[in-house]
């Protein structure tokens, strides 16, 4: 099973905790993980490739 976790930056730590848990215990696919080499958008471009990521891993 698949599963993608969307949340703010603010909840970073515990959504890289709960999506290894899940990885762990249920053996799903993290889809999309946004917490690992992501920073917050400074311009419409960068948010643009980073809601394209997303998108797809939804």
């Amino acid at each position: 099973m698949n599963f993608y976790i969307a949340s703010g930056f603010t909840n970073k730590k515990l959504v890289q905790k709960l999506s290894k848990e899940i990885q762990i215990q249920l053996g799903w696919n993290d889809t999309y993980d946004w917490t690992v080499n992501n920073e917050k958008a400074d311009a419409v471009e960068k948010l643009t490739e980073i809601g394209i990521k997303e998108m797809k891993g939804v």
